[in-house]
């Protein structure tokens, strides 16, 4: 066990259904022009004309940016931090999954001076104290209503994802209503519920991993496993649903601490190019990634097991690990992880190379914790994900 870390969660979390009645009276605190920042999930929802009504009965102006695509684009961004200079807004309000809120923040950072976007990309780069960031989660994965990241997509033929990281946009508040996880479909919730199940998981054999991280992470994992499972059985149950949307923002405390580990990064590169959902990527590389990475930290496996439930006392570091790798792999197989988003015949053995090749070259260092991988090490993870789906 770590005996020195650090350990900061500065959101205020409001949870629970109709919690958004609060969003007019909370904003008050900080403004009386907010500009919000949503999608299209957030329109199909009603979440938006929700928002709206709160802050029209509140006397609260505000402003609609809603061109943030499903990649936030650099372009993008500083077009709603334009709008927000423009307005003289002063307080920010992203709604909808981890694209708009990731979006919100940076606009927020960005908004109050000049500085752009490849400014403050990186580790602690932010200079000016961004606006107030209120957070709305429409769904229960990404966790971004807790973390001081922000995903962040490049141009180009094999676009790369960028992160800014500071403890300036962490979201002063944090509204998560369960409620509005109804509005989506069953791959929408999947994706999500496998996005929190890597943030744990992740979490647990992150460099940066720490007693209060493991703790949360465990019990992330925990209610994954248990929740995301009976939502998809009995999907108008809202007890499961917030016991999921509960796991999401566990996760996402995690994330914020520990940062982003190997699936995601390798995960990055199936959803820019072959538009696969964020989370079923990560639900596709999570066990291969698992086995390769506690091969060099097999010690953290006995967490891991915890939390799906297996035992591996008494058993060698070899056994133990294929444990975890057979708990992990049992558990995302349950779901349609691919055949709705892949053309699987694009799916070649030159593109594994290429996506190994650009992640050593272009990774970034907040993304991976750590790299510890060869190239011939990542090729075979990816390998190995689409073996067990017959597709390379």
């Amino acid at each position: 066990m770590r005996e020195n870390f650090q350990f900061q969660v500065p959101t205020q979390i409001i949870f629970g259904q109709a919690c958004l009645e609060a969003i007019g009276s909370k904003i008050q605190q900080y403004g009386h022009r907010a500009l919000i920042v949503a999608g299209a999930m957030a329109q199909n929802s009603g979440a938006l004309q929700t928002v709206v009504t709160y802050l029209e009965k509140s006397g609260i102006e505000y402003f609609l940016f809603d061109r943030v695509g499903a990649q936030p684009r650099i372009r993008e961004i500083e077009e709603g931090a334009q709008v927000g200079r423009d307005e003289k807004c002063d307080v920010i309000v992203g709604i909808g999954g981890e694209c708009p809120m990731d979006a919100a923040k940076v606009i927020a950072a960005l908004a109050p001076g000049s500085a752009r976007l490849s400014d403050i990309l990186g580790g602690d780069k932010i200079r000016s104290q961004p606006l107030p960031i209120i957070a709305v989660p429409l769904t229960a994965g990404s966790g971004s209503e807790v973390t001081p990241l922000a995903a962040i997509t490049t141009e180009g033929d094999l676009p790369e994802i960028k992160i800014a990281a500071s403890s300036q946009i962490y979201p002063t508040l944090a509204l998560v209503d369960p409620t509005f996880t109804l509005a989506f479909p069953e791959a929408v919730t999947v994706a999500n519920g496998l996005d929190a199940l890597s943030h744990g998981v992740e979490g647990i054999m992150s460099k940066n991993s720490q007693p209060l991280t493991d703790l949360l992470a465990v019990e992330s994992i925990r209610f994954v496993v248990q929740y995301l499972p009976e939502v998809l059985s009995d999907p108008q149950n809202m007890t499961y649903r917030s016991k999921l949307s509960y796991a999401a923002v566990l996760a996402g405390i995690v994330v914020g601490q520990t940062g982003m580990g190997l699936a995601h990064h390798m995960g990055f590169y199936l959803t820019l190019d072959l538009g696969m959902k964020h989370g079923m990527a990560n639900g596709l590389l999570l066990p291969w990634t698992c086995e390769a990475s506690l091969i060099h930290t097999p010690a953290k496996a006995e967490k891991i097991a915890k939390a799906f439930g297996a035992d591996i006392r008494n058993l060698d570091s070899e056994a133990a690990i294929q444990i975890v790798v057979d708990a992990v792999r049992a558990f995302t197989a349950q779901f349609d992880l691919i055949s709705e988003h892949v053309d699987e015949k694009s799916i070649l053995e030159k593109k594994i190379e290429n996506y190994a090749e650009s992640m050593l070259k272009n990774a970034d260092p907040l993304l991976i914790d750590p790299l510890r991988l060869k190239k011939e090490e990542i090729e075979n993870v990816y390998r190995r994900s689409f073996e067990q789906l017959n597709v390379v």
